[in-house]
């Protein structure tokens, strides 16, 4: 009686872990998906500042483009932090007059926010 029970667990259990492996595999690699936009976005953000130019310089004009590129950029982050430190920097980069010491301020840890972001993201070789 015994053994028959065992293998028809066995079996019922095979059975589900084979219907049920799709599931978590595509699970999986949409999460590994995810992480990889997310990456992408966070290394968009950093390359607008890679020119060499200071942020104030950047973000300060009425028309700058890094800026709105770096507010859309910045919509499209999950991560609350990234993104709150992002709008952070433009709204303080369109401010008349703006304070540039608090503008850098607050760059550092866009950056920081956003870096982590990036290394999180990023797949081991």
């Amino acid at each position: 009686m015994y053994p028959q029970l065992l293998t028809l667990i066995g079996t019922l259990g095979g059975a589900l872990l084979g219907l049920l492996a799709p599931f978590i595999t595509s699970r999986m690699s949409r999460r590994e998906h995810d992480l990889d936009v997310q990456r992408d976005i966070a290394s968009e953000v950093m390359s607008l500042f890679d020119n060499g130019d200071s942020p104030a310089a950047l973000l300060t004009p009425a028309e700058s483009r890094p800026r709105r590129k770096l507010y859309l950029l910045g919509l499209r982050l999950d991560n609350e932090d990234a993104r709150r430190s992002c709008m952070t920097v433009v709204a303080q980069a369109g401010q008349k007059p703006y304070n540039e010491d608090q503008l850098l301020d607050s760059w550092n840890i866009m950056m920081s926010q956003v870096s982590t972001v990036y290394r999180r993201s990023r797949k081991a070789p």
